[in-house]
């Protein structure tokens, strides 16, 4: 996958991780080997998170979106399919006022998330978050991608990492959102010098 192509990848179609960085081929493996996908698949799963992105840590999770209006019957659906796994935890908790469940395990040498909410996956904040840093990250290429990764080396998270090379105001999460709204000319003429700095 490459971020200067002009048209972004189907993120509900894994096979452009098929293409990708030697850790997306493996995550892609390890997203088959695991059956998360097949197993889950009438509730919309789609992979968010920085390795659809290729910015991506040694420690960075797969971060699966997940849509559901009974979350309980997700979480016992999960938990029978998931629980042999290595640290496998379930918890169900509220985010910004709105119940969701998130699993967390690991497998085939990734951390795995699941992330399950009554909102469509395309909807929820971390695909939007993901798509606007795609976005950001096609058209301020290798300056904006270097200074990331950097951060993220650092232990700083991948939306506040946008935010503070972009020197976005207020929340991170809601700075990357308010984005959406932007054209993309407008974008470049704002924040483009604050990368030759």
């Amino acid at each position: 996958m490459k971020l200067t192509n002009e048209n972004s990848p189907d993120w509900f179609d894994l096979t452009y991780l098929q293409k990708g960085t030697p850790r997306q081929q493996k995550a892609y493996q390890a997203i088959q080997l695991s059956k998360v996908f097949s197993h889950l698949k009438p509730y919309s799963p789609v992979l968010a998170g920085t390795i659809p992105l290729g910015i991506d840590t040694e420690t960075s999770d797969l971060d699966i979106l997940y849509c559901t209006n009974n979350l309980n019957a997700l979480s016992k659906q999960v938990y029978s399919l998931y629980q042999h796994y290595d640290e496998f935890s379930i918890r169900h908790q509220s985010i910004r006022e709105q119940q969701v469940v998130v699993t967390n395990f690991y497998f085939s040498g990734f951390e795995f998330e699941i992330f399950a909410q009554n909102t469509a996956s395309h909807s929820q904040h971390a695909y939007r978050h993901m798509v606007q840093e795609y976005r950001l990250l096609r058209l301020f290429g290798n300056p904006l991608r270097e200074l990331v990764y950097q951060l993220k080396r650092q232990g700083v998270k991948t939306e506040p990492a946008f935010a503070q090379c972009l020197q976005l105001k207020g929340d991170p999460y809601l700075a990357l959102l308010e984005m959406e709204k932007i054209p993309n000319k407008e974008i470049m003429n704002t924040y483009k010098e604050l990368l030759k700095q």
